[in-house]
């Protein structure tokens, strides 16, 4: 974001944005995970005044729980929004289901929370590369096994085959 954009959410929403939000917001240190896009962490003010103002407009929240010090910076994969206590010093980062509509603790300080999602694609690569190599050795596994069950069937079976036609000639004698 940029500082215009910065003094029109504190406009919108009535009050001073944390220096470390602002600083996270001019910065933009994430990346996306894999082809997905920065859903933990708005970039668009568009979305960070509606997310305050109203948020979860679109179903029945009734703002129970709400605090006029929440700032909406972003949301859960599954769709849960993520909220900022402006009022406390640490600015800690709640989480407000769009399921039950409860507003609990996600993450102790906003540094948790940018810690977290700054280091999250790196450890979810390396958990899909994982899970990659370990389907490689699998396939590979099931390879094997069939090269040598083939390998060993055929021979097996030309012998058979050979074994049962002398049986056959020698019982024909």
């Amino acid at each position: 974001m940029t500082e215009s954009q910065l003094a029109e959410i504190e406009e919108a929403v009535g009050f001073i944005l944390p220096s470390e939000y602002r600083r996270v917001s001019l910065t933009f240190p994430f990346r996306p995970i894999g082809r997905d896009w920065v859903y933990w962490f708005y970039d668009d003010p568009d979305r960070v005044i509606d997310g305050t103002i109203a948020p979860m407009a679109d179903g029945d929240y009734d703002l129970a729980g709400w605090r006029g010090s929440y700032l909406t910076i972003g949301e859960s994969g599954a769709g849960d929004l993520y909220v900022m206590d402006t009022a406390d010093a640490v600015l800690p980062v709640h989480c407000l289901s769009h399921k039950s509509h409860q507003i609990e603790p996600e993450y102790a300080t906003f540094a948790e929370f940018i810690d977290v999602w700054i280091q999250a694609p790196e450890r979810i690569d390396a958990s899909v590369a994982a899970a990659r190599a370990a389907e490689r050795v699998e396939w590979r596994r099931k390879i094997r096994q069939t090269v040598v069950f083939v390998l060993f069937a055929i021979p097996t079976s030309l012998v058979f085959a050979a074994l049962v036609s002398w049986v056959v000639l020698c019982l024909r004698k």
